[in-house]
This record gives structure tokens, C-alpha cells and sequence, in this order.
């Protein structure tokens, strides 16, 4: 074998994760565990070919130590679970809170119209620009500090979840002045040019619905907002 047996032990009660098989682009990885959950790892590979790695323990260990002093909890944190381009959070926040979030007012599903065509038109950095506006236009819409969850959900796609108690009609006023205020932006790279979105709003119809369960009701009136012609809000 290419490792010890009793070496593999060795190194997997260490922390060390250790893959040996070529379908791994590494040999190694220490993992980042937060709250017993991994949030991200340091990938190992000895390109010497010999897998060593025992022999290396203390040095490999060091290096660990020299890369942990540079992040704090919060820094871990961020990498796990803030989109870098909007500041918002992702998915995997979402995963991760999901059995917590029991309770919670409605659901909005946000798709930016036609930004296949930006990225495309006038170039990816023109797309991460409106992207990036456009999420600091949801953290000054929606209550941040009242617990509202603002999510990435994924390309130009955004869920934002609020968790209080809310009427309807403050909910669909709310994101019709956030389309308005998407409008009136002048993006350089297209001044006269009118960017919109379209939206799906969903407010649960029983204490018992599931989170997922709003968000794809959320979705499905998204999906009746862009086939209606986008630049439109469907909620129930």
C-alpha cells in the first residue's frame, strides 16, 4: 500500500481527511469544522509522489496553525456562508438554518430579467456590477435587524424570507418600490437602458406549511410573473 494502515490511522485522528484514490485532485484535507458542521478545508498534495504525509505531521500542523492565525471564527464564517459578490447570504446558510426557520411571515423569490443577456452584451464584470447594486438594494429595503433573511439563491435569482408577521399589501408595496428603484439606477455600461425584475410573492396559508413548501409556492408565482411577460409581481 502507498500508506501504512496504521499511518492512515494515525493521520485521520489527527483531524486529517485522507483520500488515495484518483478520482481526488488531493491527497489530504484538514477540515474546517464550525459548530460541527464542515465549512471548508485545506487541501494537502505531495507532489514529490512519495505520500509521506507522517513523516511531515509536525510541518503540516505548523502550516495549519500559520493559516488559522490569519481568520477569526467570523472570518470562517463569511467564506462559509456570505456570497462575496452581494454580501448577502447563500444557500448554504439557508441549509444550514432551515431547521430553525419554523416561523416566518412570507416569501419573495426575485429573478433580474434578462441578465443572461447583460452578461452576454456587455460582459461579465457589467453583470457582477448589477448584481452587486442590486443586493445593496435589498439590504436597504428590507429589515436586516428584524431578522428578514436575504439570500442569493443562486446566478440572478434572490430569496428573501421575512420572519415577522406582515400584511400583504405592505409586503407587494414594499418590492414595488424596490422595482422602481432598480429602474432608476444608470448603469454606466447601459445608461439609457431600464433594468427590471420580476417577482413572486407567497404568504403561508397555515402555521403547519414548511419553509420549503413557501418558497416553492414563491417560485411557481415567479414563474407566472416572467410567463406573464416579466417586469410583474404575482403573489397569492
Amino acid at each position: 500500500p502507498l500508506v501504512e494502515e496504521k499511518d492512515l490511522e494515525e493521520l485521520k485522528a489527527t483531524g486529517f481527511l485522507v483520500t488515495l484514490d484518483s478520482k481526488h485532485p488531493f491527497d489530504l484535507y484538514f477540515p474546517f469544522i464550525v459548530s460541527g458542521e464542515i465549512v471548508g478545508v485545506i487541501a494537502f498534495d505531495d507532489l514529490n509522489g512519495k505520500r509521506d504525509f507522517l513523516s511531515k505531521q509536525d510541518e503540516m500542523m505548523c502550516e495549519i496553525g500559520n493559516i488559522l492565525k490569519q481568520f477569526t471564527l467570523r472570518d470562517l464564517y463569511e467564506v462559509a456562508f456570505i456570497d462575496p459578490l452581494t454580501n448577502l447570504y447563500n444557500r448554504g446558510y439557508l441549509e444550514r438554518e432551515r431547521r430553525h426557520l419554523n416561523e416566518f411571515g412570507c416569501t419573495v423569490m426575485i429573478d433580474l430579467d434578462y441578465f443572461k443577456v447583460i452578461n452576454d452584451t456587455y460582459g461579465h464584470g457589467a453583470g457582477d456590477n448589477v448584481l452587486q447594486r442590486f443586493g445593496a438594494l435589498l439590504r436597504d429595503f428590507f429589515r436586516v435587524h428584524m431578522d428578514d433573511i436575504l439570500v442569493r439563491w443562486g446566478g440572478e435569482e434572490f430569496l428573501v424570507i421575512i420572519r415577522h408577521p406582515i400584511a400583504p399589501n405592505v409586503v407587494f408595496q414594499k418590492v414595488t418600490a424596490l422595482k422602481n428603484a432598480f429602474k432608476a439606477i444608470q448603469f454606466q455600461f447601459c445608461p439609457d437602458k431600464q433594468l427590471t425584475f420580476s417577482a413572486g410573492i407567497y404568504f403561508p396559508s397555515n402555521q403547519k406549511m414548511s419553509l420549503q413548501e413557501a418558497i416553492d409556492a414563491a417560485d411557481a408565482n415567479l414563474y407566472r410573473a416572467k410567463h406573464e411577460g416579466r417586469d410583474k409581481i404575482v403573489t397569492n
